[in-house]
């Protein structure tokens, strides 16, 4: 539980406040008519744009950050582009509220399904790889577990059947003989894909880290979900976030989905195993 507060509290103060106090603004009642100057109250401008909606405001004010404020810029500039997607801080507070497993990650497709393309894929992807190279280690963390996290709702939500909702029968059959054991990759037999998607055995393990991100198949979602591992292990929170998020990125880390059908199947299992899709 106290993984899960920490979190949430470094979601809300990095990705959150965007809910600024703009009754400071009313201290000069001409204020507005003056452009913002330093770091301070450019980063305070870029924040308000943000908080009102306005993307194009916002990256405006952020692209003017000085280089000593390079970290901020970056994590930020990421924040928005997931907002932009799609997915807001309520819709992590109510994925992630409970813990982190598959049914969050359920709940942030289901808000992007019928709203993304390759061309947001390869945006959100870029905002992920922008984040690399801040300095600063548990605001890498908040970036890299947001941006991913993202990221592999993405690629559930282009995989959603035609009736526009991520469920588990965009995994596997419905079968009744279809009961994946957590963590065993047992009773798969009859858990054979229900309908054709990208949720298949092609591409490499290493398609993710090296941005080869063409299709949206199950080596991309992977990779991802290994991606928020690292930023919560970058957060300082030992890799977990309560216990559901060590099973979760452990487990489905652990499984190559490119090394046959059969592997590919077992994944796929155990993602439903895991929540995904309920």
């Amino acid at each position: 539980m106290t993984t899960r507060i920490h979190l949430l509290r470094r979601l809300a103060a990095f990705a959150g406040l965007a809910l600024l106090p703009l009754v400071f603004a009313s201290c000069n009642i001409f204020s507005f008519m003056d452009p913002p100057s330093g770091d301070e109250q450019i980063l305070d401008k870029a924040r308000a744009c943000f908080d009102q909606g306005d993307i194009e405001c916002a990256r405006e004010y952020y692209g003017q950050l000085s280089d000593s404020k390079i970290d901020v810029q970056l994590s930020e500039l990421a924040f928005v582009k997931v907002y932009e997607i799609g997915i807001g801080m309520a819709d992590f507070m109510l994925a992630f509220g409970g813990g982190l497993d598959g049914s969050g990650l359920t709940v942030m497709a289901n808000r992007l399904v019928g709203k993304v393309d390759s061309t947001t894929r390869q945006e959100l992807y870029d905002a992920y790889d922008s984040i690399l190279t801040i300095d600063d280690t548990a605001l890498r963390g908040l970036a890299r577990f947001v941006t991913a996290s993202a990221f592999a709702a993405h690629i559930l939500a282009e995989n959603a059947g035609a009736d526009e909702v991520f469920t588990s029968a965009d995994l596997l059959s419905d079968s009744p003989n279809c009961t994946p054991v957590p963590g065993t990759c047992s009773n798969i037999a009859a858990c054979a894909p229900l309908v054709a998607n990208d949720l298949d055995d092609s591409g490499a393990v290493t398609d993710f880290d090296n941005g080869v991100i063409a299709d949206p198949h199950l080596a991309l979602f992977r990779g991802a979900v290994i991606a928020m591992d690292t930023g919560l292990d970058e957060l300082d929170s030992g890799g977990s976030f309560d216990t559901g998020g060590g099973s979760l990125t452990q487990t489905l880390g652990a499984i190559d989905p490119t090394a046959s059908l059969n592997d590919a199947a077992c994944f796929r299992a155990e993602m439903v195993a895991q929540g995904i899709g309920q």
